[in-house]
Formats: C-alpha cells, sequence, structure tokens
C-alpha cells in the first residue's frame, strides 16, 4: 500500500487487530468480518471452512447476514468448485494469493453449472476479491470480501487493504483451529483416563475422534463399526436409526438418544449406545465436536426388555428374543440363522407374538415395541 494515507494504514492496523482478538473471543469474529467489508468498501466479508473430501462447509461466516447467504449456498450445492465460481479461483491458486473478478470471469466458462452465477446475482454479491489463507489434503479456508453492483469490481486500493490485513486473518483461524484441536483432545484425554468406550463426532454426525479403548472395542467386534466417518451395523435399518439420533444430537432436535443394539449371534453380547449432544460453541470452526456416542454393554437392557415382553405380554423367553431381534431391525433369515431354526420355524413362531401383542403384522410388532430403547 505504498499510495495509502497514514489513516487507512491505521484504519488496516484497526481492523487486523479486532481479528487478533477474535480467537479469544469469538463472538468478534462477526465485528472483524464488517471491518474488512467496511475498510475495502464492500457490502460484506466472508470466512468459509471446507472439507476437501465431502466439500461440506465447517463453518461459513458473512457479515451482515441477515438472509442466510451460506444455507441458500448450501442448498444449491454452492461449495462445488464446479458450481461455485469463487471456489473454482481459490482451487487453482496458492495459499495467500489474492483473486478478483479477473480470476472470476476466467473460470467462469469451465463451470458445470450457472446455479452460483445466478444466486450471486440475485443476493447481488457478484464482485470481490479472496484469498485461500490454509489448503491441506483435508481443509480449505477462504477469506473473501463480498462486493455488490452498486459497490463495483475491487479496486487495486482496495485488493490491496485486503491483501495487508489477510495474515492476520490467516494467524487468528490457525490460533482458534489449535484451541479447537487441544480442547477436542482434553475431552479425548478425560475419557481415556477413565477407560471409557468414547467416539467424538462432528457437525455433520462423523466420527472425528475415538478413544483407545472404543478403537479397541471396534476392531474386536462386527457389530459396530466406523466406515469414512460414519458409524455403520451389518443392519441397514439400525444404520439408519444411528444417523438419525446423531443428526438430532448435533443439529439441537435433540439433546440424547440410547440405542440397544441386540446380539447378532448367541454368543455375542448386546452393545448400547448412548448418544449425547455437547454444549454448542458458537463461531467453531469445526474442530470441536458437537456430540459424543459412549458405548457399553447392553446386557442388562437386554435383559431389562426381555423381562418386560414376558411379564407384559406373556411371551416365552424365545418368542421375546424374535420379537426383540425383529424391532432392532434384523431380517428373519438372520434371526434363523442366529437361532439355527428354518426360516419357516420362525415364521411359525410369530404367530403367537402376533396373537399376545395384539398385532396382525411384523411392522405393527416393530412399531409396538422399539420404544423400549427410545426410537
Amino acid at each position: 500500500m505504498a499510495a495509502a494515507s497514514m489513516a487507512s494504514l491505521a484504519e488496516v492496523e484497526r481492523v487486523a487487530s479486532a481479528f487478533d482478538q477474535a480467537p479469544l473471543d469469538p463472538g468478534r469474529w462477526n465485528d472483524a468480518l464488517a471491518g474488512l467489508a467496511s475498510l475495502t468498501g464492500s457490502s460484506r466479508a466472508e470466512l468459509i471452512g471446507l472439507s476437501r473430501e465431502n466439500g461440506f462447509a465447517a463453518f461459513d461466516w458473512i457479515s451482515g447476514d441477515r438472509d442466510g447467504l451460506g444455507d441458500q449456498a448450501l442448498a444449491i450445492g454452492a461449495y462445488d468448485g464446479g458450481v461455485n465460481f469463487r471456489v473454482a479461483a481459490s482451487f487453482q491458486a496458492g495459499e495467500m494469493t489474492v483473486v478478483d473478478e479477473r480470476h472470476y470471469d476466467a473460470v467462469r466458462p469451465r463451470l458445470t453449472s450457472d446455479l452460483y452465477i445466478e444466486f450471486s446475482e440475485r443476493t447481488d454479491i457478484p464482485f470481490g476479491c479472496q484469498t485461500s489463507l490454509l489448503v491441506d489434503p483435508d481443509h480449505f479456508v477462504g477469506l473473501a470480501i463480498l462486493k455488490s453492483r452498486a459497490d463495483g469490481r475491487s479496486s487495486e486500493d482496495q485488493r490491496a487493504a485486503f491483501a495487508a490485513v489477510a495474515p492476520r486473518v490467516r494467524a487468528a483461524v490457525k490460533l482458534q483451529m489449535a484451541m479447537e484441536a487441544q480442547g477436542r483432545q482434553m475431552v479425548l484425554g478425560a475419557f481415556d483416563a477413565v477407560s471409557t468406550k468414547a467416539l467424538l463426532v462432528d457437525r455433520h454426525g462423523r466420527v472425528q475422534a475415538v478413544t483407545p479403548a472404543a478403537d479397541r472395542l471396534l476392531s474386536g467386534t462386527r457389530r459396530l463399526s466406523v466406515a469414512g466417518g460414519r458409524i455403520e451395523t451389518p443392519v441397514p435399518l439400525e444404520t439408519r436409526r444411528v444417523a438419525h439420533a446423531l443428526h438430532a444430537a448435533v443439529t439441537g432436535a435433540s439433546r440424547e438418544a440410547t440405542i440397544v443394539l441386540p446380539p447378532l449371534a448367541g454368543s455375542e453380547p448386546a452393545l448400547r449406545m448412548e448418544i449425547r449432544a455437547l454444549p454448542e460453541q458458537a463461531w467453531a470452526m469445526g474442530l470441536a465436536p458437537s456430540a459424543m456416542v459412549i458405548l457399553r454393554d447392553g446386557g442388562a437392557d437386554m435383559g431389562h426388555h426381555h423381562a418386560w415382553l414376558r411379564d407384559a405380554f406373556g411371551l416365552t423367553p424365545a418368542e421375546a428374543d424374535i420379537a426383540l431381534a425383529l424391532a432392532r431391525g434384523l431380517a428373519r433369515a438372520d434371526i434363523a440363522r442366529s437361532r439355527r431354526v428354518s426360516i419357516e420355524t420362525i415364521k411359525t413362531q410369530l404367530k403367537p407374538i402376533y396373537q399376545k401383542l395384539g398385532v396382525s403384522r411384523e411392522a405393527e410388532l416393530v412399531a409396538r415395541i422399539t420404544v423400549l430403547d427410545g426410537a
């Protein structure tokens, strides 16, 4: 900024200092971004973190965003470099390289969709400049100013002011990420100290960390596994129920849930999953966990449910076994295999179970008793 006045240099320092303080007082991120927008004559400023693996936005903070621009962008898949000219331009540039409208113009013809172009016109953010603060195989963090048609295209002086602030924003981002990662490790360490079998889950319902005790359990059972960050079981219905419970926890729809996975075979113990939402952290960059899953022996719960079915409905032990297995989503063939009988035998045994529970088909049976594990 050789041509800048002393006043403008002081303003750059004021805005940069606001970013310095943001990790220590996360509520100040919006004020810092608003200051950057004002400094560069822009309607808005944006700080965004993307997962390179799946295109999810770990965070997307836009100053003065009362219209939910981030949610609207997510709805049209705008975090994809094939859709968003801003993302495409940044992915082609190195860290801390400022790209602007000239680069946007160059990549627009190669986009696979016009959705983001239409979105930027509709929301009046067609211009601006940006830089990649952090780029690694897992994450992308970018800083941008979003300019309206009334603001006009970014000027050389505005881009210089933006470039002068960007290194301080990068340092602030790194500091907050380190603090969040340290907090996650502290949680893991606390669980590990008491040998708790725990999984930490991010805001997208993906497993981000596992305690050693949980890792040992997962490596020694086929009842539960983690693949690509997702919790899976051999039973699709169970997998869907776990995903639904995790989604409810990380979105705040439900603070807790308990799911009991019955044995797949007679010799394998039941497994109890306690899903708990963690306190929401405003202005978090996605490294802090949003929920945890505690794994426990589910034998006691299965015994309680088993006794409840016997006492309340007069089921025999064998009938209670079959009813619970169906309620947990096991197919009749799997139940027959674990009990070492034919499917026809299972079908025959279902008739008195239906009769005792006052139902006429399997779906009604499942609906009647899934309440046992809070589903």
